[in-house]
């Protein structure tokens, strides 16, 4: 009679709905979950005024100046405040409306000028003017056009504008809130070969749904054609905008203790995207979050899009035609005069879509081997061998425009998406030698020899991810350690 089959195969499957909590971390700052109420107080500075202005951060928050030129220059040679490109290939610049000197003029009657590049502040403005602190705010809000309290004595006396108001940001609970949950199932087979061996294959899917973040609920759709949403008092909505999938395959054998060895090994290849631009879903207050990146989408405009039609730039000085608009999305989309992306109408536009690509933890590949061998005269040598290759954590390829305090953005280019290239590989191989002495029944003494990156493979830490700098894009900036060894003695008792 013949004995039992030493091949045996086995097969399982798993499913479930699992609903998540919510993580102290993502909901500290919001009252309606009992969180503190923090607000950001954000000030833009100008200790010279309008001189010495290295960038176009005051055109961002709808303060249009030259950075060279002043406001009798600017009369016969028109200057821009946001060169034409600054915002992506083909954008058009936007000519600037206020020269270096243009508050150097806002003094006393009869008074002389502010010297152009003067050091201005609180405790020598009257000096300077022949205006009190508080009547050259008054006067400097009355020479751009600006609303009584625009300007400031900001940090260090200078003077300032908030480019974010102190209660600007307060974190509402979005009223379509619905709890994050995640639908799994698993599907295995098993099977013994011999003996000693057993190989298995795994399928896992994860589909995961209402991953809770932050975005700008009250963003008006037209704000992407005139940059006007920093007129508005911002509202971050903390609601369910972003979701995710996670499916792999595992490839695994195990080999048990037999013949003086054991091994055992998996291959995993794994697709994990989700649409949420960075890994860390806080609330801070400007949206903000570790790594640099913002904790908003790209596009935080979420509805069904309404039809608009392009205004066009003109030159404020002169009223000369810089781009003639006319575009409308009535039938398409198109790239507004301001550089911005503007969707078809009559669609649901979710922007959060924009940023769709690999999750930020996402490991495309990874292989891993480990054994074990008992060696003559009681040693035993251990190691463990791994190779991982990885999506780099890159910025999102729809260039950023003139954005004021809303997510409105330019999509200038489509050829790369978030988390597209692939970071240099991983490969380490960890290898330990030890033996052990029974001193007594209780005491033991266990010398060895471990060495990790036997190979002294050069393993990335960090890659550079900055577009601009196209020479050095991809490359490694730092690595981890080498090779590295150490002797122990390790007693036990």
């Amino acid at each position: 009679m013949p004995g039992p089959s030493l091949r045996k195969r086995s097969s399982a499957e798993a499913s479930g709905l699992f609903y998540d909590h919510f993580r102290l971390g993502l909901v500290r700052d919001i009252p309606g979950f009992g969180g503190a109420d923090i607000r950001a107080d954000q000030p833009l500075s100008f200790p010279r005024l309008f001189s010495g202005i290295p960038t176009i951060a005051p055109a961002l928050f709808g303060l249009c100046l030259s950075q060279t030129e002043t406001d009798a220059q600017l009369l016969t040679q028109p200057d821009f405040c946001v060169p034409p490109n600054a915002l992506g290939p083909g954008s058009p610049g936007i000519p600037a409306q206020f020269g270096i000197d243009h508050l150097n003029k806002v003094v006393a009657p009869g008074h002389a000028p502010i010297p152009i590049n003067s050091v201005v502040n609180q405790s020598n403005a009257q000096q300077l003017s022949g205006l009190s602190p508080n009547d050259y705010l008054t006067a400097a809000d009355a020479a751009i056009g600006a609303p009584p309290g625009f300007w400031l004595w900001g940090p260090f006396g200078a003077l300032s504008f908030e480019v974010f108001q102190p209660g600007n940001f307060p974190v509402t609970i979005d009223p379509s809130f619905a709890t994050p949950y995640t639908r799994s199932y698993t599907l295995g087979v098993q099977r013994q070969l011999g003996s000693d061996w057993v190989i298995s294959a795994d399928f896992y899917h994860k589909a995961i749904e209402n991953l809770l973040g932050v975005r700008e609920t009250n963003l008006p759709f037209a704000a992407r054609l005139d940059n006007s949403g920093g007129s508005l008092t911002q509202v971050n909505g903390y609601g369910p905008w972003y979701s995710g999938v996670y499916n792999a395959g595992i490839l695994s054998f195990e080999k048990r203790m037999s013949k003086r060895f054991t091994l055992g090994g998996s291959y995993a290849y794994v697709s994990e995207n989700d649409d949420a631009l960075n890994s860390n879903l806080g609330t801070g207050a400007l949206g903000t979050s570790s790594g640099g990146n913002s904790g908003y989408p790209t596009d935080s405009f979420r509805g069904i899009v309404p039809t608009v039609t392009d205004p066009g730039t003109k030159n404020p000085v002169t009223g000369a035609v810089i781009c003639p608009g006319g575009a409308t999305n009535a039938s398409a989309s198109f790239i507004a005069c301001n550089g911005n992306f503007v969707p078809k109408a009559g669609i649901f536009y979710d922007g959060a879509k924009l940023d769709s690509g690999p999750s930020d933890f996402a490991l495309r590949h990874t292989f891993e081997v480990h054994g074990l061998i008992e060696l003559p005269w009681k040693f035993r040598s251990a190691a463990c061998s791994e190779r991982k290759a990885a999506s780099t954590t890159l910025p999102s390829p729809f260039s950023p425009s003139i954005r004021m305090a809303m997510a409105t953005t330019a999509r200038a280019t489509l050829k790369t998406g978030r988390n597209a290239f692939t970071a240099p590989p991983f490969v380490n191989m960890d290898l330990r030698i030890a033996r052990t002495w029974v001193i007594r029944e209780r005491f033991k003494i266990q010398g060895l020899f471990e060495f990790f990156n036997l190979f002294n493979n050069a393993n990335p830490a960090a890659i550079q991810n900055q577009q601009a700098q196209a020479a050095t894009f991809g490359s490694v900036s730092q690595h981890l350690p080498g090779r590295e060894g150490q002797v122990g003695l390790r007693l036990t008792f």
